[in-house]
């Protein structure tokens, strides 16, 4: 399963016409859950991005000593703090 966001705030929602059964799904929504791979391209083709395109904060980066966040910076972005060990 892929979860995408829509290429534009202003997107309401896209359909995606089957190619073998020529029904038509629509998906609504910023943020949808699509299951269909075939589904997925089309939307990637037509603008629609993978949510987390961020990385995982606990295989890198630092952890605040004083809030315990966890972050990619050296100041803490939660709570202003100085990051100085790392995750």
């Amino acid at each position: 399963m892929a979860r995408l966001a829509m290429p534009d705030g202003a997107v309401t929602g896209i359909e995606v016409a089957g190619a073998r059964t020529g029904r038509v799904t629509r998906y609504t929504g910023r943020i949808v859950d699509v299951d269909n791979p075939r589904h997925a391209r089309a939307l990637r083709a037509m603008g629609a991005f993978t949510v987390n395109i961020g990385g995982r904060t606990r295989s890198g980066g630092y952890r605040c000593p004083e809030c315990g966040f966890a972050a990619y910076l050296k100041t803490c972005s939660r709570c202003g703090g100085t990051c100085t060990r790392e995750a």
